[in-house]
């Protein structure tokens, strides 16, 4: 587990330049310093290939965003909208 965005990001990079391919990575939106929503959009930047899933326990409505780019599915509870 690392503390925030920023952490994830150097820490995939450092994995890429070894050869060790990331696949897949697990995040929670609301991080400390550099957010989930924030880490996703540089990830997805410099590494398409890779799949995140974000989660939250937050309900607050601004925390909710739908799919906006290729490659990106939105998994909302039935009947949230």
């Amino acid at each position: 587990m690392l503390p925030d965005g920023y952490d994830a990001l150097l820490y995939i990079k450092r994995l890429h330049d070894r050869g060790q391919a990331v696949n897949v990575i697990l995040t929670e939106i609301r991080n400390n310093g550099v957010g989930g929503v924030q880490a996703t959009t540089i990830i997805k930047d410099e590494f398409p290939e890779i799949a995140i899933l974000v989660l939250t326990d937050n309900s607050n409505d601004s925390y909710v965003m739908m799919p906006s780019t290729p490659g990106q599915a939105d998994i909302s509870p039935p009947g949230y909208k």
